[in-house]
C-alpha cells in the first residue's frame, strides 16, 4: 500500500491484531540498501531461535511471506517501508511510507506500531491559511510535506483611508462588508476542506485584521479544532514565509508537549484526573480510561503479557491479575500504544522532561 499521508494508516486496525505468542515479524527500513542490512539481521535471528523450533518455524515462514511480497512489489524497496507479517494468521501488510524511518526489526505478539504512532504525533496535519487584505492561499501540511496551494481567494480590499464626514462612515461600512464576505469565503473553504481532508489544526498567518474576520465566521465544527494565529509580514519571498511557518509548526509541537505536561501536573497536585508511572498508566489504559497520554520518545521497558487474561505488567512473574504463570515477554510501550489506540486516546511523544523521567517516563489524563 502506498501511503501519501501517515495518518491514512489505520493504527486502530493494526492495534487490534494480536496473537498469544511472539508470532509477528515487524520490519522498518529505508530503501534497498537498508533492506539488505535488515535481511542480514534476520539471518542472525534464525541462529538465535535454533533451540526454539516452533518459534523458528513461524519466523522462517514470516520472512518467506515478506520476501515474496517485496519481490512482487519492488517499489517497496525504493523508499521507506513498514511491514508486518504473521504466517500463523495469514497476515501480511506492507506500507510504502512518505517519510523516513529508522531501521528496525521486531518479533512480538502483535504488529510493532509504536514507530507509526510516533510519526503520527510528529507529523500532525495542518490546514495553513496565509492571508491579508489582497489575497489568501490555503494549503495542507501533512507528513511534513505541503500539498501545494489548494485554494487561492482574492480579496483586493483597500487599506483604510481618511475621508471626511458621511463619506468616511459610508466608506467604512462598505469596507467592513467587503472584509465580511471575503472572510466568509475563506471560512467556507475550510469547512469544505474539512469534509474531504484530514487535519488536526488550523494555522492562520498574515494580517491581524483578516485573521480576526476569519475567526469570527468559523462554525463550531471548525472551532473545535485547535486554531493558532500569528501576525507575520507577508511582504517577503515565498521561501522566507515557508521557513517561518515550518519553524512555527515546530515550536507549536514543543508547546503542545509542555502544555500537556503542565495540565497533567496540575491534576496530580489536586488529586484529580492525572496518573504517572507505567503500572498506573497500564491499569487505566486496560480499562479504556486514558484520554491523553504522554510518553518519552526514548523510553523502552520490557514486561510480560498473560495469555489467559491478557494483563500487562513489568514484573517477570506470575500474572498479578489472575495468578496464571502462562505469561510471555513483550515490549511494554508498544503494548501500551496498542491499548491507547484501541480506546481512541491521544498519544503525545515528548522529548526528555526531567520530572516525567523521574516518575517513570509516562503519564496520562483520565477521562473520568
Amino acid at each position: 500500500m502506498n501511503v501519501k499521508n501517515i495518518h491514512d494508516i489505520d493504527l486502530r486496525y493494526l492495534s487490534e491484531i494480536t496473537s498469544n505468542s511472539r508470532a509477528f515479524l515487524s520490519l522498518y527500513f529505508n530503501g534497498i540498501d537498508n533492506w539488505k542490512i535488515e535481511s542480514r539481521k534476520l539471518k542472525k535471528i534464525e541462529v538465535l531461535l535454533r533451540k526454539q523450533p516452533d518459534e523458528l518455524e513461524h519466523f522462517k515462514m514470516n520472512v518467506k511471506m515478506l520476501e515474496k511480497e517485496l519481490k512482487n512489489n519492488p517499489k517497496y524497496k525504493l523508499g521507506s517501508v513498514a511491514a508486518f507479517c504473521c504466517w500463523a494468521m495469514d497476515f501480511c501488510e506492507v506500507y510504502a511510507l512518505p517519510v523516513p524511518v529508522s531501521n528496525m526489526t521486531r518479533i512480538d505478539s502483535s504488529p510493532f506500531i509504536r514507530p507509526l504512532a510516533e510519526l503520527n504525533d510528529d507529523y500532525e496535519s495542518y490546514a495553513v491559511v496565509i492571508t491579508d487584505n489582497r489575497s489568501t492561499k490555503i494549503f495542507l501540511v501533512s507528513s511534513g510535506v505541503s500539498s501545494g496551494v489548494m485554494k487561492n481567494i482574492k480579496g483586493n480590499i483597500k487599506n483604510q483611508v481618511k475621508v471626511g464626514g458621511w463619506s468616511q462612515k459610508r466608506y467604512s461600512r462598505r469596507r467592513d462588508n467587503q472584509i465580511h464576505h471575503y472572510s466568509k469565503e475563506i471560512a467556507s473553504e475550510l469547512v469544505r476542506m474539512d469534509k474531504d481532508e484530514t487535519f488536526n489544526r488550523i494555522l492562520l498567518v498574515g494580517s491581524k485584521e483578516t485573521i480576526k474576520g476569519i475567526r469570527s465566521l468559523l462554525p463550531p465544527s471548525i472551532k473545535n479544532k485547535e486554531i493558532i494565529d500569528k501576525t507575520i509580514d507577508l511582504g517577503r519571498s515565498e521561501k522566507e514565509i515557508k521557513t517561518e511557518i515550518d519553524k512555527l509548526i515546530g515550536k507549536l509541537e514543543v508547546e503542545t508537549e509542555k502544555n500537556l505536561w503542565e495540565k497533567l501536573k496540575n491534576e496530580l497536585f489536586q488529586g484529580g484526573l492525572g496518573v504517572v508511572g507505567i503500572d498506573e498508566v497500564i491499569r487505566y489504559a486496560e480499562e479504556g480510561r486514558i484520554d491523553c497520554a504522554i510518553i518519552e520518545k526514548n523510553l523502552y521497558i520490557s514486561g510480560v503479557r498473560c495469555r489467559k487474561c491478557e494483563h500487562l505488567q513489568i514484573n517477570m512473574t506470575q500474572c498479578s491479575k489472575c495468578k496464571s504463570n502462562n505469561t510471555f515477554e513483550v515490549g511494554i510501550i508498544n503494548e501500551l500504544v496498542e491499548l491507547l489506540t484501541k480506546s481512541n486516546a491521544e498519544i503525545e511523544f515528548c522529548e526528555k522532561i526531567e520530572e516525567l523521567q523521574i516518575l517513570g517516563g509516562v503519564g496520562g489524563l483520565l477521562r473520568y
